[in-house]
């Protein structure tokens, strides 16, 4: 009687011991056991917690000096189109880990408050830092936009059917509209590319700059308002 009482203790303790208790609610994210098999003390149950996120993306040393802690971002999930607010919290002292293969880049943490499920541990996302903000500024659609140098652009602008190239002046700089400080009006129209033709050569872009068309081009207004400058990057 001793022995069957002694094993049905044991068998009740380890009955009791096949029920897992997380220490706080959220969503398991990974299940380190396997049925069958014995359990250790490294093996585990993870469970990803409710509440802020924090996303790490490397910036480049060249992008350094416009990151500062504070500054809003965005953070779009990996599969996902719409992105969520964040701000930045941290900013490395030290290099990342990958600088060694693509050039000299710094961790940025970014703390989003509101995660969506998508922003689970171990996830990636790309993230645009919003480095300038201007409001009731001249924009151009930013595909309309040639960079000679830094501050320094043209523009195609179209007029009774010509077109010319305008020098101008580039203020605030975004991933779909750009300010236009000097060198065009409002309501000028400006030539975008052609997303339907081949990419040009060197030969075909002297013979359309002086000619003075392009094939079936499209065209943008000149319009104000405001935008926001990003910089963009992504976690791989």
């Amino acid at each position: 009687m001793t022995s069957a009482a002694h094993a049905l203790t044991t068998a009740r303790a380890n009955l009791a011991a096949t029920v897992l208790k997380a220490p706080a609610a959220g969503t398991v994210g990974e299940i380190g056991l396997a049925v069958g098999s014995p359990a250790n003390a490294s093996s585990s149950v993870v469970i990803v917690g409710k509440g802020s996120a924090e996303v790490v993306v490397d910036v480049p040393l060249a992008r350094m000096a416009a990151v500062r802690r504070g500054l809003p971002a965005l953070v779009t999930p990996a599969g996902s189109t719409s992105p969520v607010d964040g701000v930045i919290t941290d900013i490395g002292l030290l290099p990342a880990a990958s600088a060694s293969a693509t050039g000299t880049a710094y961790p940025v943490t970014v703390l989003v408050s509101q995660p969506v499920a998508a922003l689970a541990t171990g996830s990636r996302a790309a993230v645009s830092i919003v480095v300038t903000t201007v409001d009731n500024v001249l924009t151009v659609p930013t595909s309309a936009v040639t960079v000679v140098t830094t501050g320094r652009a043209f523009v195609t602008t179209l007029s009774r059917g010509v077109t010319s190239r305008t020098p101008v002046t580039v203020g605030a700089v975004g991933s779909s509209l750009t300010e236009i400080t000097q060198g065009l009006a409002l309501g000028q129209t400006v030539v975008l590319a052609d997303l339907s033709q081949p990419l040009p050569t060197n030969t075909t872009n002297l013979r359309r700059f002086n000619g003075g068309g392009f094939s079936r081009p499209g065209g943008a207004s000149v319009g104000g308002g405001g935008g926001r400058g990003g910089l963009a990057t992504s976690n791989p």
